[in-house]
C-alpha cells in the first residue's frame, strides 16, 4: 500500500499550500474526536447537535 501511495504522490503531487494541508489535518482530527458521529450506508452523516455546542 505504501508503494502505491508513494507512486501516486510522484504522479500527482499535492500542490496545496501548507496552511491548507494543516487546516484539513486539524479538521480530520476534530471529526475523529466526535462521539456521536454516525454514517449511513448511503454516505449520510448525523451528529448530535448538543455535542457541537
Amino acid at each position: 500500500m505504501k508503494l502505491l501511495s508513494s507512486l501516486w504522490n510522484v504522479i500527482s503531487p499535492d500542490r496545496r499550500p501548507d496552511w491548507e494541508k494543516a487546516r484539513e489535518h486539524d479538521f480530520i482530527l476534530a471529526v475523529n474526536k466526535l462521539k456521536s458521529l454516525s454514517v449511513t450506508d448511503r454516505g449520510g452523516m448525523a451528529i448530535d447537535p448538543e455535542e457541537l455546542r
